[in-house]
């Protein structure tokens, strides 16, 4: 679990956090998870967790799918359709 102290901003981005969070730790960003960021009334403090792992393979076995979709780039979907769509299809 973190806690940020930031008086003069309102929130802090994660790209920041993972970035001093990297400096403190002598760890690379890409093995660095941060989540559950909440700012508290009024601004100044935030608390949320972060997950350091040990290389890259490490975070991309144990780190959720959902995280890991966060931070990589986003691919064309595949999807398929049962039907073919009005105007595309086949007459």
């Amino acid at each position: 679990m973190i806690e940020l102290i930031h008086p003069e901003k309102s929130n802090v981005s994660k790209s920041d956090i993972k970035a001093k969070l990297a400096q403190t730790l002598k760890a690379k960003e890409e093995n660095i998870s941060i989540f559950g960021l909440k700012t508290k009334f009024g601004g100044g403090r935030s608390t949320g967790f972060a997950l350091l792992y040990d290389s890259l393979d490490a975070r991309k076995k144990y780190d959720s799918k959902k995280m890991l979709r966060r931070v990589s780039p986003r691919l064309p979907s595949q999807r398929t359709f049962s039907r073919p769509l009005a105007g595309l299809g086949e007459s």
